[in-house]
């Protein structure tokens, strides 16, 4: 089955094999800091839900780690486009909007940018019990990104190829009205996880686990409730504290 996605065509089937070994090796022996630390100028994108959006807090965690790594050694190599639209799951219906979609926010990046990495997250809109997007279903559309990405980079320079590191991150756990929702996020964040394991490659970002530890950390949960005011979105303060922090670490991890 293929989609038609603003002229590109995308297959719902798995890639070839000589593709998937191909592109396999590339990204297990790549990563930001050490591509940047050869030389490489690269283009980071971000896909995702109102966690990601720039305009929950003007400025969101993705254009601050931007920011840190052209603070680096590696001065001006780092441009970044924030593609990340409120209210976002994997795959939406059109009723919903179509800048809501995963898969759409994708093909854009892939039609425009030119992208070298790609971070994604859609995992906790996908447990939105209004959006009847099944825990099954999240993880085949997470594999789906992942196949299309690989797909549109192994057709890059004439059909040589080039890297693109796929980020996927899970993100906070929330409270209240937020949480009765999304009664089963937990689940959804190990889909997510099962996904990368499954891909030799991909980098799994796992905030939930820094998140929840803090959240069971204090018996009324001030800290958190610090950080995540209105029960879901992190302001600026627990983006920095907790999520850029584990960002930053991920990523320099692969630099050794």
């Amino acid at each position: 089955m293929k989609i038609n996605f603003k002229g590109f065509y995308f297959s719902f089937r798995p890639i070839f094999l000589a593709t998937t070994l191909f592109f396999s090796a590339l990204t297990a022996q790549s990563a930001i800091i050490p591509r940047l630390k050869s030389g490489e100028n690269l283009k980071l994108a971000a896909i995702g839900t109102s966690l990601t959006d720039k305009g929950h807090n003007n400025k969101g965690w993705f254009e601050h780690m931007g920011e840190w790594l052209n603070a680096l050694p590696y001065k001006g190599k780092v441009t970044y486009s924030n593609h990340a639209v409120g209210g976002s799951a994997s795959k939406t219906d059109s009723a919903t909007g179509a800048g809501r979609c995963g898969l759409l926010q994708l093909s854009d990046v892939l039609a425009n940018e030119n992208p070298d990495a790609i971070f994604i997250e859609f995992a906790i809109n996908d447990a939105f019990t209004p959006y009847h997007i099944s825990e099954q279903e999240s993880k085949e559309n997470l594999q789906t990104m992942i196949n299309q990405i690989k797909e549109w980079a192994g057709r890059q320079n004439q059909g040589k190829g080039k890297i693109v590191d796929i980020i996927v991150q899970t993100m906070n756990n929330c409270i209240n009205s937020h949480a009765q929702k999304r009664p089963n996020l937990e689940q959804y964040y190990q889909g997510y996880r099962d996904v990368v394991r499954a891909n030799p490659g991909v980098l799994l970002i796992d905030n939930y686990t820094n998140w929840i530890k803090l959240y069971n950390s204090q018996a009324g949960h001030s800290t958190w409730n610090s950080y995540v005011p209105d029960g879901i979105h992190p302001n600026a303060d627990g983006d920095r504290e907790v999520l850029i922090r584990q960002v930053q670490k991920k990523l320099k991890q692969q630099h050794k």
